[in-house]
């Protein structure tokens, strides 16, 4: 990665994490739907792993919940890492870091005795199909008996048309958010870059591979997942999950 690209990456890394809550729709819904179905499981998570948990507000929503939980954090991102390491120093050593992507192994063993949940937000729809069939059947792999996926993310929601429809509005949103002052300029170029990227052709840009929310539930299932389904879906944003018998 050349300096002029890892500035690029750290100011994206920066504005998205302090602007999201804000910026993207549903954000803090789909945060909230992971704990409650954690809680729905009727287990306390003892341990837990956040893949693609970039600056940790998810994982700091589970330890807050979860008093007695510890956390795995997974993520390619040395930024982000910085960024999430402020913002979960407060939980006293509750946290094992990795940095590697989701897609590398060494979570996996980061916790010798497997996981009580995997969870994930926003993150899993920049894997291809076969690289998220792969992913399941790992997270299957290391989960105990009882332990449950619980993932939040963009998706497709409907056709290709109902997409464009979904991102429309979230540019909308977005409009909107700059006309009352409430997002930064900074966030405002960002959003530019993905809205030219993305917009022209949604169904074949190179970074957002949306697949709906059913075909994730059933590609849960061929990996052993029961009771594997979509637990709250609007738009384009849908919570799903399923449990290791």
């Amino acid at each position: 990665m050349s300096e002029t690209t890892a500035r690029r990456w750290e100011t994206f890394a920066l504005t998205y994490d302090t602007e999201a809550p804000r910026a993207v729709p549903c954000y803090r819904h789909l945060h909230a739907e992971i704990v409650r179905r954690l809680a729905a499981a009727r287990q306390h998570p003892i341990r837990v792993v956040d893949l693609g948990a970039g600056g940790g507000r998810l994982i700091a929503a589970l330890l807050k919940q979860y008093p007695s939980a510890q956390a795995v954090w997974v993520d390619s991102s040395p930024v982000m890492r910085v960024v999430a390491g402020r913002r979960l120093a407060r939980f006293n050593g509750r946290v094992t870091w990795v940095e590697a992507a989701m897609e590398a192994t060494a979570w996996e063993t980061a916790v010798p005795d497997g996981y009580d949940a995997v969870v994930s937000s926003i993150a899993l729809h920049h894997l291809t199909g076969e690289q998220r069939q792969r992913l399941f059947r790992r997270i299957h792999r290391v989960l105990k008996p009882g332990g449950i996926v619980a993932i939040a993310d963009e998706v497709l929601g409907g056709d290709w048309t109902m997409q464009r429809r979904y991102l429309e509005e979230w540019d909308q949103h977005t409009r909107s958010l700059a006309g009352a002052g409430r997002v930064s300029p900074g966030y405002l170029k960002l959003w530019k870059m993905f809205r030219d990227r993305v917009f022209p052709d949604p169904e074949h840009n190179p970074t957002e591979r949306w697949e709906p929310a059913a075909r994730q539930v059933e590609w849960l299932s061929e990996a052993g997942f029961a009771d594997a389904q979509v637990w709250w879906e609007h738009g384009m944003w849908a919570v799903f999950g399923g449990r290791k018998e």
